[in-house]
């Protein structure tokens, strides 16, 4: 049996009064559901470039420490080559 087609008018008063009810509590709260799912995806496409901005900038923090270790590792080596030759 379908619910909507045994509707009776008493049932339908009552749904729209309920409707009416709930859009004087809750109306300047209401979020359109289209517009809501839509924040949704802006905040996931947000958290995942900040993550990848993230993980960018630590592999670049990784790769100078690593990068000036060695060089500073090169440069000592060089100079005492230098010194030991004179």
């Amino acid at each position: 049996m379908n619910s909507r087609a045994s509707d009776s008018p008493e049932k339908k008063l009552i749904k729209e009064a309920v409707s009416e009810a709930i859009d004087e509590k809750f109306g300047a709260f209401y979020i359109d559901r289209e517009k809501h799912y839509k924040h949704h995806q802006f905040l996931d496409n947000v958290l995942c470039y900040s993550k990848k901005i993230k993980g960018t900038a630590c592999k670049t923090m990784v790769n100078i420490i690593i990068y000036g270790v060695g060089g500073l590792i090169l440069l000592g080596i060089v100079a005492w080559i230098r010194q030991h030759l004179k």
